[in-house]
């Protein structure tokens, strides 16, 4: 049985909250599941909120010609996906798709704004975890695009 209340101090963008403010959170949380091979969101569709798998898991693959898709990321228990379209409510530059029956916790851009107004501190204590996270995303990206380049020129 999922116990909420146990989880969301452990995933990482909830785990500086106090108490009173995981209860706050709670209230915006959607509690979604998905079977095994299912799409969580397709790319190009409306980008409305982040999601954090609570079991299962979860690929990101981006459709290179239309026929081929590549795997950009995947993602276990206690992690989360879907933040820029929390940050920037842009369209979904890459599909998610369950590679396991999943229950992910949603919180939407409008549910987001709510628990700022609410409570603003919790509020910016996420945002500041999820701008730690994007800044080591964009770190492994910028490694992998090195190492590429050196390979590249390496092979001439």
């Amino acid at each position: 049985m999922l116990n909420i209340n146990e989880l969301l101090p452990e995933i990482p963008i909830f785990c500086t909250l106090e108490p009173d403010e995981i209860t706050v959170l709670r209230k915006y949380l959607e509690r979604k599941s998905f079977a095994e091979n299912t799409h969580v969101f397709h790319e190009g569709d409306p980008g409305d909120g982040l999601f954090v798998v609570a079991v299962g898991a979860v690929k990101i693959a981006k459709n290179i010609d239309g026929t081929n898709e590549k795997v950009l990321a995947g993602f276990a228990e206690k992690e989360f996906f879907g933040e820029l379209a929390l940050l920037d409510g842009k369209s979904r530059s890459a599909s998610a798709i369950a590679t396991r029956a999943s229950v992910l916790l949603k919180i939407s851009a409008e549910n987001f704004n709510k628990l700022m107004t609410e409570s603003p501190f919790a509020a910016l204590k996420i945002v500041s975890q999820i701008a730690c996270h994007l800044s080591m995303r964009l770190r492994d990206t910028n490694i992998r695009l090195s190492e590429l380049e050196n390979y590249r020129l390496l092979r001439g």
